[in-house]
């Protein structure tokens, strides 16, 4: 189909700036493919933690307690020692030394509510790899998508664009903001606002570019093949009240041919008399 030049300069910059956003998605969509293809990998660190986890709070649990109950013995000796008098200063010693340990020690608190964590971890993954077969079905037919370069994609899928999403999308917000600048010129102006152009269908478009196409002379035959009609009469069918014009124009030019012929031996062939000319008149 021709297009015009100013038309082919939009669509190189555009394919140009496709190239870019056509490689970020790609590199989107295969790193999605990669996590899910991770989260087997991850299910079983998971389990792993949470079995390590549960070993850890049991172990933890023993010593605390030991401790404590080392500690407990430790003051009940220096409480003992303090009441006969007798120096508490090893007791002391050893004391300090239990007590800096429990401290050191998790808290079980702690290593319980992380433990209470994992079993919901791994049922999110769990569920997430169920899912895994379809998503990653999803995302390869997304990225053989993408190897075949759509040029003009919906917003939200990043996918081929439809009727649907280029009209609510792209076409409606740009005929409101059109709509919008063209009043504000008119009131700028003190001039009457022309009619709106309302909510246009994208069908509407190929009229307005038939109607333009014949404004510049563009023959039947030649809108035929440009909009895809079987046979130019269909083209007449459609398109007949964009031609009423041509009868005036043929009139006007057979007037045209007359007149230069009837003056041909007074001026030049390539300068014809002009419809004002004084001449006219005699």
């Amino acid at each position: 189909m021709p297009i015009p030049e100013f038309v082919a300069e939009l669509l190189r910059t555009h394919i140009a700036r496709r190239r870019v956003e056509l490689d970020a998605d790609a590199s989107t969509l295969r790193a999605q493919l990669k996590l899910l293809d991770d989260k087997n990998a991850e299910l079983a660190r998971v389990r792993a933690r949470g079995v390590d986890l549960n070993a850890r709070l049991v172990e933890v649990r023993d010593q605390r307690a030991t401790l404590s109950k080392r500690i407990r013995g430790l003051r009940d000796d220096r409480e003992a020692r303090a009441a006969a008098g007798m120096p508490t200063d090893p007791i002391d010693d050893r004391l300090a030394v239990a007590e800096r340990a429990l401290s050191r020690l998790p808290q079980i608190e702690g290593l319980e509510l992380r433990v209470s964590k994992v079993p919901e971890r791994v049922k999110r993954l769990e569920n997430q790899i169920a899912k895994r077969p379809r998503q990653s079905e999803l995302l390869r037919e997304h990225l053989r998508v993408l190897e075949q370069e759509p040029q003009f994609v919906g917003v939200r899928t990043r996918s081929w664009l439809r009727n649907s999403s280029f009209r609510n999308g792209w076409l409606s917000p740009a005929v409101t903001i059109m709509d919008e600048n063209v009043l504000r010129v008119a009131l700028d102006e003190d001039a009457i606002p022309p009619k709106p152009l309302g909510d246009i269908e994208p069908h509407e478009l190929r009229h307005t570019y038939a109607s333009l196409a014949v404004s510049e002379g563009a023959n039947v035959k030649a809108l035929q093949r440009a909009l895809g009609h079987e046979k130019a009469s269909i083209t007449l069918d459609v398109y007949a009240d964009l031609f009423e014009d041509d009868l005036d124009d043929v009139a006007e030019r057979l007037d045209w041919k007359v007149r230069s012929m009837m003056t041909s031996a007074h001026l030049p062939p390539s300068k014809p008399v002009a419809y004002d000319d004084p001449m006219w008149e005699q």
